[in-house]
């Protein structure tokens, strides 16, 4: 085969990020580090013989110079010591991590499928209806976010909680206290979806106007 007719192979916008994400050293070593975290906090209370509970042995119950001890020290066993009841620091932020790891990925997943839905119905509907979804996405964009979640988590918080709610918090055994965790997962996600439907809305519009689009029209 010439040169002249050799087939050109096209780079994908995934391929062309990732190329320039391994160029930048810096974002790399974030990356690592982001994934180091993110190991030890999803499989670190699991795989871990500490534990978060309370550990008898190192319950503080002498007084020293006066003072009534309340923790022990970091050490080979407690990297980051215990607290007054006798529970290793270390294994209680790891599983405060695993809450925090949670809150970010189901209340993204949450905002991505309403952002999504939302916009690329706006922008194929478009006209009247599309001005109504957006002038809504306006209001709502008004509202601070803070104060939507404190309104839901109070309306739909305890024994108000949605059945999907509470029969997703009995199936992990974590009763109504981890039901008000899954609550602040899909509160956050339903405040933080207006950004994705606004530019999922402008992907459809461009689409739509598309030459492809128009000759499909055309042709019928």
């Amino acid at each position: 085969m010439s040169e002249d007719n050799q087939v050109i192979k096209g780079t994908s916008l995934w391929l062309d990020a990732w190329k320039r994400l391994l160029k930048n050293k810096l974002a790399v070593f974030g990356l690592i580090v982001l994934a180091i975290m993110g190991f030890a906090v999803a499989f670190g209370p699991i795989i871990l013989f500490w534990t978060t509970g309370v550990t008898a042995e190192y319950i503080p119950s002498g007084i020293d110079n006066g003072a009534l001890v309340k923790s022990f020290p970091p050490s080979a066993e407690h990297l980051m010591g215990t607290d007054d009841k006798g529970r290793d620091l270390f294994a209680r932020v790891l599983q405060g991590g695993r809450i925090s790891l949670m809150v970010g990925i189901i209340s993204t997943l949450v905002s991505l499928v309403v952002g999504v839905s939302y916009g690329a119905t706006a922008g194929y509907l478009g006209g009247r209806i599309d001005n109504i979804m957006m002038r809504i996405v306006d209001i709502i964009y008004a509202i601070p976010y803070i104060l939507i979640v404190i309104v839901l988590l109070s309306v739909f918080g305890g024994p108000n909680a949605p059945a999907f709610i509470k029969t997703l918090a009995d199936t992990f055994g974590g009763g109504q206290g981890l039901s008000q965790i899954f609550l602040l997962f899909f509160a956050l996600g339903l405040v933080s979806w207006l950004t994705m439907a606004r530019v999922v809305r402008g992907q459809i519009l461009s689409l739509k106007n598309q030459e492809f689009v128009l000759a499909a029209r055309a042709t019928g």
